[in-house]
């Protein structure tokens, strides 16, 4: 009796222990393969040709005179022409969140920082305002327009 419990210890032992001690695996490798880009058909917005104004009425850039630089981005453009929308409407708010969506998209645009340093100053947000029109300066680019237009937001802040 005393063996058949002996054995029978032993081998409730060895399972305790051997269930401590189990293989170790590896995180799991995730292998794809691309998914080949839809093919897409021809839409009739693809195939319009752009609307193009008549050469009478195209705005001719003053010499001597540098102008504001457009985004180059179309969508930073539309987000910069609806936050003039939103400021001219005296909607603060919306303008600078949309501003904001733009710089996330393009981070390095100037004319973007300059835009919301102005709705700051607007909503008499001053430091902020300054310190969004120093931003803009940084990456101006030696644009003058731009700068000293920067430099009017930072003096209108203090």
């Amino acid at each position: 009796m005393k063996h058949y419990l002996l054995v029978s210890m032993a081998c409730f032992f060895l399972l305790a222990a051997s269930g401590c001690v189990a293989p170790r695996y590896s995180k799991p490798v995730y292998r794809s393969t691309p998914v080949p880009a839809p093919v897409r058909k021809h839409t009739r917005r693809q195939t319009r040709k752009p609307f193009e104004q008549p050469a009478t009425n195209r705005s001719v850039p003053q010499v001597g005179r540098q102008q504001l630089p457009r985004p180059a981005n179309k969508a930073v453009a539309n987000f910069s022409s609806q936050a003039d929308r939103q400021m001219n409407q005296g909607k603060l708010k919306a303008a600078a969140q949309t501003l904001e969506r733009g710089l996330r998209i393009a981070p390095k645009d100037a004319l973007l920082w300059s835009k919301l340093a102005r709705v700051r100053l607007l909503q008499r947000r001053y430091a902020q305002a300054r310190s969004l029109a120093t931003k803009s300066n940084s990456l101006a680019r030696g644009n003058r327009a731009l700068v000293r237009q920067n430099q009017q937001t930072i003096e209108q802040a203090r």
